[in-house]
């Protein structure tokens, strides 16, 4: 049985310290029994940054027009779809919840509002969104029983280093617009922000032995789960490296994923009018 203080004392032996920020990535399933449940992870967390710190995580609902049986996005009912600790702490007291109708981001600790503002207006988890303010101002990213696959940070390395399939959507019948909830009740259509369109994430694991070659995550056991922390910088700009050695890095080989696919086609083609075009004589 593991109880709050097992958890702030694993935490602590992975560095986290009061004032950290922290983007958390969780399976609740992989501590084991957890007395208390997700609520008591929460308070771990919390407990182990203290206010002066932040507390980040994704409630992702997802709500893209096109997309069957979607509901028009409301920050305050819109239930995300990252895990069972994610959708207990975006509804948890002191906890905000920024805008974005498709990666809505959740955060608590005294900088909470000033990372999540505006975010309706900015790319999802590109420039200037939540996640790139958390890596610029010194965050790491905490994976709690999940590997880099749930590391939403690595969608801005693709931002940053401008990945030619920004623009592919995950499903393309799913559409570029979104649904969102007004403030007179009613239900609008509207256009997402910005080009990209953060989709397949499978491959993100790719990045783990880079990382480990720098020695940049540390990782500890808390209760049954495999834990790790990641300073979330130093791992965007090895991975903006790696995408710009090869655009293809983060994409994964399963031919029924529609966004990878199309993606690796879109570079091929790219690459194979390159090459025509230096084989033409002037």
């Amino acid at each position: 049985m593991l109880m709050k203080g097992g958890i702030i004392e694993g935490l602590r032996r992975l560095g986290v310290e009061p004032g950290a920020i922290l983007v958390v990535h969780s399976s609740l399933r992989s501590f084991g029994y957890v007395l208390g449940g997700a609520a008591t992870v929460i308070r771990a967390l919390q407990e182990a940054v203290t206010e002066d710190g932040l507390v980040i995580m994704p409630a992702h609902a997802y709500c893209l027009a096109g997309r069957p049986g979607v509901a028009p996005f409301d920050p305050a009912v819109s239930p995300s779809e990252t895990g069972r600790i994610a959708a207990l702490f975006w509804k948890s007291p002191g906890v905000l919840r920024s805008r974005h109708p498709t990666h809505s981001t959740a955060a608590w600790g005294r900088r909470a509002a000033e990372l999540l503002a505006d975010h309706e207006n900015r790319p999802p988890v590109g420039r200037d969104s939540p996640l790139h303010r958390a890596a610029l101002w010194g965050g790491a990213i905490l994976q709690l029983g999940v590997r880099h696959s749930s590391n939403t940070t690595l969608h801005l390395a693709e931002a940053l280093a401008e990945a030619p399939y920004l623009h592919i959507p995950q499903h393309e019948a799913w559409g570029h617009r979104v649904l969102v909830r007004l403030a007179d009740g009613s239900a609008a259509a509207v256009d997402l922000v910005g080009r990209e369109r953060p989709a397949c994430s499978a491959a993100f694991v790719a990045i783990a032995p880079l990382l480990e070659r720098q020695c940049l995550t540390r990782h500890a056991r808390i209760g049954q789960c495999d834990a790790s922390l990641t300073p979330a910088w130093p791992m965007v700009e090895t991975a903006v490296e790696a995408l710009r050695r090869d655009p293809t890095f983060f994409l994964c080989t399963n031919e029924i994923c529609e966004h990878c696919t199309r993606a690796r086609q879109l570079i091929a083609a790219g690459a194979a009018r390159v090459a025509k075009e230096k084989n033409v004589t002037p």
